[in-house]
């Protein structure tokens, strides 16, 4: 991921590489300071329950995501 980073000269991919890498090191953190990685959000909807996450799950998510769209949007 870091070498990705490194290569990419697009500033949006970057930047989603950032997120990735952010979000993976939060919880990096997290495993080695706490063992295990700690899920504080966690959110209910009547008797729909969503998973629990943390803001470093949330940046891998926007990362990656921010990755897809960039992509599909230059391909056409």
């Amino acid at each position: 991921m870091l070498r990705l980073f490194l290569k990419e000269q697009d500033r949006r991919d970057k930047l989603c590489y950032t997120l990735i890498l952010s979000g993976a090191i939060g919880n990096l953190i997290d495993r080695c300071h706490l063992g295990a990685v700690v899920d504080f959000l966690d959110f209910y909807y009547k008797d729909i329950h969503y998973p629990a996450f943390n803001i470093a799950d949330s940046l891998i998510f926007l990362g990656i995501t921010g990755l897809f769209l960039f992509r599909k949007k230059r391909r056409h």
